[in-house]
């Protein structure tokens, strides 16, 4: 089994600097958060930080862009340049190396079902062309369970399910999304573990 750790423990540190602490703790995988100085703005055509990746023995994961980041967005202006920065960072994943990227799936803002319906079928159309993009480059899309609370969506096993089965896309299941608040609250001696299917 590999065992791998996200990079935002570490964020801003310098990639070689991040890089090696996971080589040097027996790490085989991480994850870069596509956020800050790590954006693909910033990275992307950088092949003095874009060929560190390659000079390692890890396999790299990426988390796509999520802050201001909605794929089903009511909102076309929104959920139009959600995907394009999606794409920057399977743009990104394939400069870099990385296997896999993970997105979130958006939330809706207000509790009616017909609007979350509309929002789900917004996120599948968003996947739909993800994962066209995706087809040629290494690096697949997967969209990560979030919380149970009302305005995320993908937080329910079917929604997931649904998803995958109506665009192809890889799922990825965040153990720590998935146990509910009040457990979390008891204890903060949890292991959380971090699956993509």
């Amino acid at each position: 089994m590999k065992l791998g750790f996200s990079l935002l423990s570490l964020f801003m540190k310098d990639v070689n600097e991040m890089l090696d602490i996971a080589v040097e703790n027996g790490f085989n995988s991480v994850e870069l958060l596509a956020e800050g100085p790590y954006r693909p703005d910033e990275m992307l055509g950088n092949k003095e930080i874009t060929e560190v990746f390659h000079s390692y023995d890890l396999d790299i994961y990426m988390h796509a862009v999520n802050v201001d980041i909605n794929l089903a967005s009511l909102n076309p202006g929104i959920r139009k340049e959600s995907v394009k920065q999606t794409k920057d960072c399977l743009d990104l994943a394939e400069e870099i190396g990385a296997i896999g990227i993970t997105a979130h799936p958006g939330k809706i803002g207000r509790p009616e079902k017909y609007l979350r319906d509309m929002a789900l079928e917004f996120l599948t159309e968003s996947t739909h062309e993800l994962v066209a993009y995706a087809e040629d480059k290494e690096a697949k899309i997967s969209i990560e369970n979030m919380p149970e609370r009302f305005s995320y969506l993908g937080n329910r096993a079917y929604e997931l399910e649904n998803l995958t089965n109506e665009t192809g896309c890889n799922i990825t299941i965040d153990l720590a999304m998935s146990i509910p608040a009040k457990i979390r609250k008891v204890s903060s001696r949890f292991l959380i573990s971090y699956i993509t299917i």
